[in-house]
């Protein structure tokens, strides 16, 4: 096994510097506007770092076992070199659907369900950042084991304090980043009912299971705006959350077809407010 504690303390402190220089000028420029092609520039070298960092690919070249097609399509898990199990790939989608809702003023925040150790969100933020657009990031998780997982538990288990330490490392630790600890099945409800006029443009799931995912339809996914977007990481690698959302359709008379993204994951756009009939699952 690789060992890349070494590699990641050499660069990580260059890493930190290259990200807190980039946003300083980045937000220098959005401020003042002087610039549009440097900003443009700025922008995508910025997210262009986060990307390669949350995905581990900042180290090519050290870590003999870096694969560049897994890590595209999110096949393998980045070990200590990332903070994303998500590929180029789905990191794209994200970018795209954030665009995409900015551009036809979608109102809402984005929410992920599912964090691990949080890249997805830290993407997420850094791409609202360089559109110089504030929107809360929601960042749930149980931070901690999970039974569920088997054997694996541990190592999926990151805690809350780890999370805010990696945003921090980018320099996007910052009083819109929300953090929500527990399990699903409590945080959900107690969420919608705190903040009922919630507006979301995008909420992306990463639960694995059937019972998180139906607490997340029936709770969040009505805050989801027409024109927003519902990302699923591993709904066509897990049967369990294919399931989950066909039995919720099922049940509302929806019809949405799925638009694959790779082997896992999946995301349609919401076309109407969804509105749960809480007769049908309890």
């Amino acid at each position: 096994m690789y060992n890349v504690i070494e590699p990641v303390n050499r660069y990580k402190h260059n890493k930190t510097l290259l990200l807190a220089s980039a946003k300083q000028e980045l937000l220098y420029n959005n401020i003042h506007h002087d610039d549009t092609d440097r900003l443009k520039e700025l922008g995508t070298k910025f997210l262009r770092t986060v990307e390669n960092g949350v995905t581990g690919a900042i180290y090519r070249g050290h870590n003999p076992e870096f694969n560049e097609e897994n890590r595209k399509l999110g096949n393998d898990w980045p070990g200590a070199c990332g903070h994303t199990m998500v590929g180029f790939v789905r990191l794209n989608n994200i970018k795209t659907v954030i665009e995409d809702t900015l551009a036809r003023s979608v109102p809402g925040d984005f929410m992920e369900l599912g964090v691990w150790r949080g890249g997805s969100c830290i993407y997420a933020a850094a791409v609202y950042l360089t559109l110089g657009v504030q929107r809360n990031i929601y960042v749930f998780d149980a931070f901690e084991p999970i039974s569920g997982y088997g054997e694996s538990s541990d190592y999926l288990a990151v805690s809350l304090d780890q999370i805010k330490q990696n945003f921090d490392n980018y320099g996007l630790l910052e009083s819109n980043i929300i953090f929500r600890k527990g399990l699903f099945e409590s945080t959900l409800k107690e969420f919608a009912s705190e903040y009922p006029q919630t507006k979301l443009a995008i909420l992306r799931m990463d639960s694995n299971f059937y019972d998180p995912h139906m607490h997340s339809f029936y709770y969040v996914l009505p805050f989801v705006q027409t024109g927003g977007y519902l990302i699923f990481d591993d709904i066509v690698s897990h049967p369990a959350v294919a399931a989950a959302w066909r039995d919720f359709q099922a049940w509302h008379g929806l019809a949405y077809e799925l638009i694959q993204l790779d082997h896992h994951s999946a995301y349609v756009q919401i076309t109407a407010p969804v509105v749960p009939d809480f007769s049908r699952w309890s």
